[in-house]
């Protein structure tokens, strides 16, 4: 009875199952893991995969390897969320400043605007890369998870309905739907 999986694993083996192969190892939820990590790896690995056999073809895979490397799981289950985290604590960089944080954000956005202009995707990625760390980081020190905040950010985000702006390629809001059906973040901290 102790290896049968549980509601959370079956579920998740089913609406994954497209991309998990036969040569693939399945996941399993541990505590420590939540479904949001085990559905990261999957599609990861799955993406890995494709990038692995030429599957994606550039501009895409170039830029997708890139922020591959960034957002892989390390073999200890650790996400690069836990490796941020860490990266702060090692160093000792305990205190949120505001300002702080906006100046290092700023300045990272800025290597991203150059590598705008100039059309240099690596630039790009790292300057959009590098706010993530500084964000993460900056969440952690002001005592939150990050990883459970980018978790409620996403079910806030993901209960917007809209459409596509084709004259500004943003997406918009609609700015009538029924509030009762927003979902509205709930950060807490640890």
């Amino acid at each position: 009875m102790a290896d049968e999986p549980t509601l959370q694993e079956d579920y998740l083996q089913k609406m994954m199952g497209q991309f998990i192969t036969p040569d693939e190892p399945t996941i399993k939820l541990t505590p420590k893991r939540s479904t949001a990590e085990s559905v990261q790896e999957v599609i990861l690995a799955h993406i890995c995969g494709l990038l692995d056999r030429d599957e994606l073809t550039p501009p895409e895979s170039g830029l997708l390897g890139t922020l591959l490397a960034h957002s892989q799981l390390e073999p200890s289950g650790r996400t690069f969320v836990d490796d941020i985290v860490k990266f702060n604590e090692d160093r000792n960089l305990k205190v949120f400043n505001p300002d702080n944080e906006r100046r290092m954000i700023e300045k990272e956005l800025d290597e991203f605007s150059v590598g705008a202009k100039t059309n240099d995707p690596h630039e790009m990625v790292d300057g959009l890369c590098d706010v993530v760390v500084f964000a993460l980081g900056a969440i952690h020190k002001m005592g939150y998870c990050p990883t459970q905040c980018m978790e409620e950010t996403l079910k806030e985000v993901l209960s917007r309905k809209g459409e596509l702006d084709p004259s500004t390629g943003k997406w918009e809001k609609d700015p009538n739907q029924d509030p009762s059906t927003l979902y509205k973040a709930n950060y807490t901290k640890r």
